[in-house]
């Protein structure tokens, strides 16, 4: 993009300062690097998501597109937080492969829930894309709805099948609310602690108001 005369600003993540790369070489191409580290150490204190809205709603910046590249949770919330400002976003679903082969599956992307890849080794990306799309269009979702699957589409929400559905209706109306998970490097830990506490109250009979009050308590401490 430099050797056409576009400018792109660049924002760097890391967790820490001795994590950062590329950032020498980003400098020369960039018209603005911009560094976000997890814990301060050099640039913005915090994720590189909190840093495209301090970009673009503090400072006034206005973008056209946003290429994001790194681990696929990052891109994830990347683009969660490029759809509130409506900014056109594109991210490399090129998993890497465990297997070497691509057999095993560990490098494949789903889409939208659906048990559908899209195989960084595939022979033919754009058939691929094709297919994971139709799958995922209103008419195939309709289908899939029929057999007990909900669909996937935010568009089918307010449809006379998930309406009419006792269940189905419900559980749209508690999405309303519902909220992502907050991105952190703890999230194993935080898992670890919620697993542990559904275990405690369905299994062992924890008072439910006490165990999710301790539960809260301690996951506060992994995100602080």
């Amino acid at each position: 993009m430099h050797e056409h005369g576009v400018g792109a600003d660049v924002i760097v993540g890391a967790k820490t300062r001795d994590m950062l790369i590329y950032t020498d070489a980003m400098r020369a191409v960039a018209e603005n690097l911009h560094i976000a580290t997890d814990d301060g150490s050099e640039g913005f204190k915090g994720l590189v998501t909190a840093l495209i809205g301090e970009l673009i709603e503090k400072e006034g910046r206005h973008y056209d597109e946003c290429v994001a590249i790194g681990p696929m949770i990052m891109m994830k919330f990347v683009a969660l937080t490029t759809k509130k400002y409506a900014l056109k976003t594109t991210v490399s679903l090129n998993a890497l492969m465990v297997d070497g082969t691509g057999m095993c599956g560990a490098c494949r992307v789903t889409v939208g829930g659906e048990d559908i890849a899209v195989f960084a080794t595939s022979a033919h990306p754009e058939a691929a894309y094709e297919f994971a799309k139709f799958m995922t269009s209103e008419d195939v979702q309709l289908a899939m709805l029929e057999a007990g699957q909900l669909p996937i589409l935010k568009s089918l929400v307010s449809s006379e099948a998930v309406q009419s559905n006792p269940v189905w209706s419900v559980y749209m109306q508690q999405m309303e609310s519902a909220k992502a998970r907050i991105p952190s490097p703890n999230n194993s830990a935080i898992q670890e602690i919620w697993s542990e506490t559904v275990t405690s109250i369905f299994v062992d009979g924890a008072d439910v108001a006490q165990a999710l009050h301790d539960a809260a308590a301690r996951i506060d401490e992994q995100l602080s």
